[in-house]
């Protein structure tokens, strides 16, 4: 089946992603972790705006973030104009991760080129996005 195919795939990018951030000296960050860092924005979200993104409740994303800020990923700061509202945002460390990732996510994308070649991921490409359209809430 398509679905068991597509599994299988996340799932192999995901380890293969987590190896090559984990090669990059971010041992500590775990699979677990991808909830927060998946919806993170760079200006930082407030902890309930993060928790929607996720699907999870605002406790349940909280305990990821709480674990993240002590290993020094994101920092809590003062929302703009409601100082007691606080935003979640990357500290330099959590931006280096990203950017680790992201650039694993690249590299795993350019072996993906070289196996199936470019006419073939593109067009891979374009019907998985044709696909998630259909799974689009509708109005």
């Amino acid at each position: 089946m398509v679905g068991e195919l597509l599994e299988d795939i996340l799932h192999g990018i995901g380890a293969e992603a987590r190896q090559r951030v984990h090669t990059a000296g971010f041992e500590d960050v775990r699979a677990a972790h991808d909830c927060v860092f998946r919806f993170l924005e760079p200006e930082g979200l407030r902890l309930r705006d993060l928790a929607e993104r996720a699907g999870m409740t605002p406790q349940g994303i909280g305990e990821h973030v709480d674990e993240l800020e002590r290993l020094g990923y994101v920092e809590r700061v003062p929302a703009p104009g409601d100082r007691r509202a606080k935003l979640i945002r990357p500290t330099e460390r959590g931006t280096a991760f990203i950017e680790a990732g992201l650039a694993g996510m690249r590299e795993i994308e350019r072996e993906w080129n070289e196996a199936v070649g470019p006419r073939r991921l593109a067009q891979m490409r374009q019907a998985l996005e044709a696909i998630r359209e259909l799974q689009a809430p509708r109005a």
